[in-house]
């Protein structure tokens, strides 16, 4: 009798030890009940938070009315033509009149493509502008929202014509190194220069210099040309650059004087 009992209770033992079958069975269970709670967590965190065409505008337009400087140039176009020396934050936040504020007007989406329309306000209390900022969807998938990501922003570009004598701009106050052209002019023309003149020679070749493009956000900004040296100081000139896309008049470049 004792021996059957104990026969009994070895079979109970080993009906309730988990077989091979049974592990892979939990196994499969938890991993379906692990996968179910990834996704109901992630599924509204993609689709709920996605990254708007109205956020990604954001970004621009927080940046210019920051005078962010490095975040600005992260959707600049590229401008080969025209120099980005003026683009540091102690320029644009100098600026003689600036944007300050905005308003988001509203937004166009046709396919993978949007158009975000906003109204901007100047220090000035000037009539209020109106920009458009183009955005592009990226990376949409089963479980992605798509992702909105701003067109590179084409700034308007100025032009001003740098005296010969000069070695550095001042703007908004600021000195800032001369445009690349300008500064292989004055190169050229100190190498022209006999050995052995004033330097007033070289400060004295021209008076008009080389006309250079500068990028600048909309603003007015005060420009003036100097050197080191003394021999060059400049009246400071208003410089105006336009809002992207504005429809204005072409202009003639803003002549420095020595």
């Amino acid at each position: 009798m004792a021996g059957h009992a104990r026969s009994g209770a070895a079979a109970d033992r080993g009906d309730s030890a988990p077989t091979p079958a049974r592990r892979r069975r939990a196994v499969r269970v938890w991993g379906g009940v692990a996968l179910v709670l990834a996704l109901v967590i992630a599924i509204p965190l993609v689709l709920m938070n996605p990254r708007t065409p109205e956020r990604a505008a954001r970004e621009y337009l927080d940046a210019l009315v920051a005078g962010d400087a490095g975040v600005l140039k992260e959707h600049l176009a590229a401008t080969p033509d025209a120099s980005p020396v003026g683009l540091v934050d102690a320029v644009l936040q100098g600026a003689q009149r600036r944007v300050t504020g905005y308003d988001l007007e509203g937004v166009s989406i046709s396919g993978d493509t949007a158009t975000v329309t906003s109204t901007v306000t100047w220090s000035d209390g000037a009539k209020p502008g109106t920009l458009a900022l183009a955005a592009h969807a990226e990376g949409a998938g089963p479980l992605r929202a798509r992702s909105w990501v701003l067109d590179p922003v084409a700034l308007q570009s100025v032009s001003v014509g740098v005296p010969l004598g000069a070695d550095h701009l001042e703007i908004s106050g600021v000195e800032v190194p001369l445009p690349e052209d300008a500064e292989q002019a004055r190169s050229d023309a100190a190498a022209a220069v006999p050995d052995g003149a004033a330097p007033e020679a070289v400060a004295l070749l021209s008076g008009t210099g080389v006309v250079a493009t500068l990028q600048l956000p909309a603003g007015s900004y005060d420009l003036a040309a100097a050197s080191r040296n003394g021999l060059v100081r400049g009246v400071p000139e208003m410089l105006r650059a336009d809002l992207p896309g504005a429809r204005t008049p072409s202009r003639s470049p803003v002549m420095l004087t020595m």
